[in-house]
């Protein structure tokens, strides 16, 4: 990590450090420290959403409850000491060293995404018709996927798979479905490539 990378870092962990202790218990669990953490999400995001399908609020009503839970959890956290959940004491040159991990891998998704977003305007102003040829497709497929699944169990899936999937990484088991669906993909490769042969 260059200076200018270890500034951003020291410059988020500054704008956090409200949440640090939150952030550090989320991270945990993100990755599973404990092996019953992932069936604990999973059973939460479900029932979540089981709740959202039976009760089928407004639109808006979602929106302003979401907002609203946002709004508290951010006026209360900075405040917890104030409530007598001062966890200060607690706080080690571990934690800080594990917290400005987290603010790093942070930094490091927000670069990713600029650095996405300058790829695709890039492509949009050099190759225009290869650009909307592919941001057509891609919207085709999406319009397709959500017209043939229900869209709140869609989300449902899309939601617990971005909650599990740093614990998924973490624990290899990400690296492990690349492996088979590449060995997939090169078995029907070669059986394609044999097939033209023999014919």
């Amino acid at each position: 990590m260059d200076g200018q990378d270890e500034m951003k870092v020291t410059e988020l962990a500054d704008d956090l450090k409200e949440w640090k202790h939150i952030l550090l218990v989320t991270d945990r669990w993100l990755k599973w420290e404990k092996n019953e953490y992932p069936m604990i999400m999973g059973v939460s995001i479900t029932l979540a959403f089981f709740l959202f399908w039976y009760l089928s609020p407004p639109v808006l009503s979602a929106i302003a409850l979401a907002a609203m839970c946002i709004a508290v959890a951010d006026y209360v956290v900075p405040r917890l000491e104030h409530f007598g959940f001062s966890i200060t004491d607690e706080w080690s040159d571990e934690k800080e060293a594990e917290y400005r991990k987290i603010c790093s891998n942070i930094i490091c998704i927000m670069t990713f995404l600029q650095v996405s977003y300058q790829w695709m305007k890039l492509q949009k102003q050099q190759k225009p018709k290869m650009f909307f040829c592919g941001a057509l497709i891609c919207l085709l497929i999406t319009g397709f996927i959500a017209g043939a699944i229900p869209n709140l169990f869609l989300i449902y899936l899309l939601v617990t798979f971005i909650v599990l999937m740093p614990g998924l990484h973490k624990n290899g088991y990400l690296l492990q479905w690349k492996i088979i669906f590449l060995q997939y993909f090169i078995d029907i490769a070669k059986k394609m490539r044999q097939g033209k042969l023999k014919g």
